[in-house]
């Protein structure tokens, strides 16, 4: 069996005896496909910007793997599939492929002949031209936008590749890559004629960028004078669509960025921006909002695609990234196009000259589209289409704003014509006003006089009956301070007592009961503040005076009082706490209706005593109670030595800072307890109402406060 290597000697073998049967047919056909295509000939009319297209012929290279020395030998043996072009301008679309283009030129001359040849795309990221150097060699010139543009051999805003010529036919390859579309017109000119057409065009392209700017600028100012958004959403839109034509035509890499090749690729950036501007505009111009709300949200969701696409540009390849720029910039003209006219028919201002801006702009820009993409070949109009749609369209919006502007300035001088005429008929009306008014202000001021002494002598009354009343408060406080006990029966017990107002709804008192040490503390708070409040507060004095022995029994002495305040209130009700505390037993006998329960203070712990708090006093009879199972009931705690109670009414836990804020009892009352439960009490009342007042910021409060302090010893 043969090895690997002898079958592969083998088959060499046999291909040289097979190479040496067809080379006379090979010979046969490259002679054949090197006449394929007709030479150029290099003479005057032809070096005057002749597209050459015609006389070239392509190959595409499938992933670009094949090297100019390949090319060369596949040509050599005709195994090249080389085929003619059939238009002027090479358009391939938006491929992966390399594209080798292959043309002869004939010197008719006796001597050395210069001559210019360009590219006509300035987006081609590499072009290569391989000259042959007459010893059967080439050597190659490279250019492409990606390099920085200073490095060019010929700064143009094309590629343009200088040849000196011998006399005689030579064929030259040029080889062509691009992540974007592949458009390939080759012209070809002399020096002269060459340095014409540049500055011809610099010329143009300096009037009309010139142009542009003038009308940026003075978009702006007028944007500065009257603050219309129109305007503005304008002038950005000519801002970015003078970048998409520069880009587009190479002038920006000329003059613009030269160093800086990446930014070739903003002709997407360009096209997005003039797309959101011109919803912008369009949208503001137009009034979409009060409109069509629907069409205004739809106007809304395609700007807001195109910023996205903006960003997604950076992450997408730019072969896919451009080919839906091109798209959305097309769709983006046939949906202004459709709105404005279905604005026309809705009989919209202005509505009509957008249409007749945005047909012209579509019809070239379809066209444009294709040859970018290499469904139809280029011609002039179809590869400066979208430069020309859009300058068009620039200068007609330019006039539409003008005429706006016009309008705006017609309907304000007839609107201040008009307002003119409206301050003279009021001014006339007014007058007319005026005189009937003085007549009926002088009866009114006669009036006004005889009211005054009226009120004068009302006052006097008013302040006679308010020095009534202040004294009968002076008097009603004298009782008050006369039914609050002046001192504690007990070393052992403090209390402290601030009514809101001069009087106050807040009572309490010592008892000394019969027979024993035992003391019996009493805490109320009457609903509602004031003279009223302190009228019930000498009722309940007077009950605690007639209780007899009611006062050895809490409930007992709740419920006689329950019984005696029962419709004696005016809706008014009490909470009251009764307890008699045993300094021997330390315990406390008490009862409770409906009053906050007191707290138990101890060095550990800070509690409140447990059970109901029960029903206040005089809201329902004692019968009702007591169906209910609601009777006031006595119930007994035996207190650790060293503990304190504190009683108080709801002005000391719902005091809440000036301003608002949460209440004194979640905010900070528990941990201030515990923190003093060590201070006598005396001294504890003393430090709890500074720590009060500094919580509340102010030395007034919203309620009475009445606390009681009773050391267990």
């Amino acid at each position: 069996m043969p090895t690997k290597r002898q079958s592969h000697t083998t088959g060499r073998h046999r291909r040289n005896h097979s190479f040496l049967l067809i080379l006379p047919v090979v010979f046969l056909i490259s002679t054949i496909t090197a006449f394929a295509a007709e030479p150029i000939t290099l003479d005057a009319d032809a070096l005057r910007g002749t597209p050459i297209g015609l006389h070239v012929e392509y190959l595409r290279d499938p992933g670009g793997t094949r090297s100019h020395d390949e090319i060369l030998r596949m040509d050599r043996l005709g195994a090249a599939q080389w085929t003619a072009a059939k238009s002027k301008s090479l358009s391939f679309g938006y491929i992966t492929d390399a594209v080798w283009i292959k043309f002869s030129a004939t010197n008719p001359e006796p001597k050395e002949k210069e001559w210019y040849l360009e590219v006509g795309y300035s987006h081609l990221d590499h072009v290569d031209l391989y000259i042959p150097t007459g010893d059967g060699g080439y050597r190659v010139k490279r250019e492409g936008d990606s390099k920085p543009f200073y490095d060019r051999e010929y700064r143009y805003r094309n590629f343009i590749f200088p040849v000196l010529q011998r006399p005689g036919t030579q064929t030259y390859y040029l080889r062509v890559t691009s992540t974007g579309a592949i458009r390939i017109p080759l012209t070809i000119w002399s020096r002269q004629v060459l340095a014409e057409n540049s500055n011809n065009e610099s010329l143009f392209f300096g009037l009309l960028y010139g142009i542009l700017l003038i009308m940026i600028a003075y978009n702006f100012f007028v944007f500065l004078s009257i603050r219309d958004r129109d305007f503005l959403w304008y002038l950005l839109f000519v801002t970015a669509g003078l970048i998409f034509s520069s880009t587009l035509n190479g002038t920006g890499f000329q003059y613009l960025w030269p160093q800086h090749p990446w930014m070739n690729n903003n002709f997407i950036i360009s096209v997005h921006c003039c797309s959101i501007f011109l919803y912008l505009f369009f949208r503001s111009f137009l009034n979409i909002r009060d409109l069509s709300p629907t069409i205004n949200r739809f106007i809304i969701l395609m700007t807001g695609i195109h910023c996205a696409a903006i960003l997604l540009s950076l992450l997408v390849p730019y072969r896919y990234s451009v080919r839906f720029t091109a798209f959305s910039g097309i769709l983006c003209v046939s949906i202004v196009l459709l709105i404005s006219l279905y604005c026309l028919l809705r009989r919209v201002q202005f509505a009509q000259y957008f249409a007749m801006a945005f047909l012209p702009l579509l019809v070239l820009l379809f066209p444009t589209g294709l040859t970018y993409i290499g469904v139809i070949p280029g011609a002039f109009l179809l590869e400066w289409g979208a430069d020309i749609g859009l300058i068009s369209m620039m200068v007609f919006f330019s006039f539409t704003l003008g005429k706006k502007l016009n309008t705006l300035q017609l309907e304000r001088i007839s609107a201040q014509a008009e307002t003119i005429r409206i301050q003279q008929d009021a001014t006339a009306t007014l007058e007319r006003k005026v005189e009937e008014r003085t007549g009926e202000l002088a009866a009114a001021m006669e009036e006004v006089t005889r009211v005054n002494e009226r009120l004068m002598k009302s006052n006097a009354s008013l302040e006679m009956r308010n020095r009534t009343i202040e004294n009968e408060i002076a008097l009603a406080r004298k009782i008050q301070n006369s039914l609050i006990p002046l001192r504690t029966p007990a070393p052992y017990i403090s209390a402290y007592y601030k009514p809101m107002e001069t009087v106050g709804g807040d009572f309490y008192d010592f008892i000394a009961v019969p027979g024993s040490e035992r003391v019996g503390v009493f805490l109320s708070d009457v609903s509602g503040h004031g003279v009223p409040a302190a009228f019930i507060t000498s009722m309940i004095k007077t009950i605690l005076l007639q209780a007899g022995d009611r006062l050895a029994d809490p409930a007992g002495l709740l419920g006689y009082m329950n019984d005696v305040l029962r419709g004696q209130t005016a809706g008014n009700f009490v909470t009251a706490f009764y307890g008699i505390y045993d300094p021997r037993a330390r315990s406390l006998l008490y009862s409770n209706a409906g009053h906050n329960r007191p707290y138990l203070l101890s060095s550990d712990r800070v509690i409140q005593l447990q059970g109901s708090t029960g029903i206040a006093v005089a809201v329902f009879s004692n019968d009702k109670l007591m169906r209910a199972n609601k009777r006031f009931e006595n119930r007994t705690e035996t207190l650790e030595p060293g503990s304190k109670l504190l009683l108080y009414t709801d002005g000391l836990i719902e005091s809440r800072p000036v301003g608002g804020g949460a209440f004194f009892m979640y905010a900070s009352l528990e941990r201030i307890l515990r923190d003093n439960a060590h201070v006598p009490c005396d001294g504890f009342l003393a430090e709890l109402m500074t720590e009060l007042r500094a919580f509340r910021q102010s030395e007034s409060f919203e309620d009475d406060i009445c606390l009681i302090c009773l050391d267990v010893v």
